[in-house]
């Protein structure tokens, strides 16, 4: 475990994390050679560097918020076992399965920090559109604030008030 948090300190996108965490697991077990692991999240796959799915396999499940979104699969190859023995000692099932437990309380985390991000670029593009809105709304009302009085000052040219009138209008 202090392997991954390790890798989530030093790493700041997730599928680095899930990928670098693949190679944290072979070293780790009862046959450090003949273990593979591949974490799997959404629809995506992280292996370790000489994977395969042959063999026996132990896998836990990588939840966030009560919801299934990946696991954490260890394989051993078959001829590293005899043929009584469980290649998955209850340690390095516990461990496998806290390591799936933290990788999904730290996609929680990314997940959460991604949507804050988000929704502080939208707070901040909505506020930006406020103002240049305000900026342009000003000047608009002040013209048609002029073009009333003027309207109003030159009531008997009609070609004037004429002008006048399609241009208040024009302005609102």
């Amino acid at each position: 475990l202090y392997g991954l948090a390790v890798i989530v300190d030093k790493n700041g996108r997730l599928e680095t994390i899930l990928s670098k965490t693949t190679e944290l697991l072979p070293p780790a077990m009862k046959y450090p050679e003949k273990s593979h692991c591949r974490i799997t999240y959404k629809d995506r796959e992280f292996e370790s560097g000489s994977f395969s799915d042959l063999g026996y396999s132990h896998i836990e499940n990588i939840v966030v918020g009560g919801e299934k979104v990946g696991g954490v699969e260890v394989f051993i190859d078959p001829i590293s076992m005899q043929q009584d023995e469980d290649p998955v000692s209850f340690e390095e099932k516990t461990m496998i399965s806290a390591i799936a437990e933290r990788l999904g309380r730290v996609i929680e985390h990314k997940v959460l920090q991604r949507d804050l991000i988000r929704s502080q670029r939208l707070a901040a593009t909505g506020q930006l559109a406020m103002s240049v809105a305000h900026e342009v709304n000003s000047p608009l009302q002040s013209i048609s604030m002029l073009l009333h009085g003027l309207e109003r000052d030159l009531t008997g040219d009609d070609d004037h008030s004429k002008t006048l009138r399609l241009l208040r209008t024009a302005f609102g």
